[in-house]
């Protein structure tokens, strides 16, 4: 018998509350220092393999958001990614 494929939930936010909810400028401001010594270390202590790899998803998402268009009016994205996002931007901002 096969396996059901994972279920995906989306839910649409507004750019406006999506940014005030995952802070995303402050994953681009410590995006450099992911590799860089300590705060290296604690990057992949912090994150597993698969969600380092979602999150080098994101950044270009977010460095053409931030710098270049805007925060669409909606943003549409799964719960799952939505906490990822909300911990890599608190990582980053204690770093």
């Amino acid at each position: 018998m096969k396996a059901d494929p994972p279920v995906t939930i989306k839910t649409e936010f507004s750019g406006e509350f999506f940014q005030s909810q995952v802070a995303f400028p402050v994953i681009l401001e410590g995006w450099d220092r992911r590799n860089q010594g300590q705060t290296g270390r604690a990057y992949i202590t912090e994150f597993s393999d698969e969600e380092r790899k979602r999150l080098e998803e994101y950044y270009p998402i977010f460095y053409r958001w931030y710098f270049v268009q805007g925060t669409p009016q909606k943003v549409t994205i799964n719960l799952r990614d939505m906490d990822l996002l909300k911990r890599a931007a608190n990582f980053f901002s204690t770093i």
